[in-house]
């Protein structure tokens, strides 16, 4: 699956969702979702998930983030991936 965009209206901003696949890295300061192309750091709730699951997520970006790897992302809704060869793109 490639990357989707999404977009939803909220109080008159539009703002972009992520629709992602990868797999979960430990990262410097947040986990980390590493795709085909790119490298994301992950804030919001991970709880059930580990490094090493292959993963599909609804995210929004954030300007500012304390993680200090990768592009921030903010999670919306994550869920594992039984049928991706994401975990190909582990790095």
């Amino acid at each position: 699956m490639k990357n989707a965009f999404l977009t939803i209206l909220l109080s008159s901003t539009v703002l972009p969702l992520l629709r992602l696949e990868g797999v979960l890295q430990e990262g410097v300061e947040c986990p980390l979702l590493i795709t085909e192309h790119a490298t994301y750091s992950l804030t919001g709730n991970t709880a059930g998930f580990n490094p090493g699951d292959a993963v599909k997520i609804i995210a929004k970006p954030v300007e500012a983030s304390f993680c200090m790897q990768g592009t921030p992302l903010h999670i919306l809704n994550i869920r594992h991936d039984q049928s991706s060869n994401a975990n190909a793109w582990h790095r």
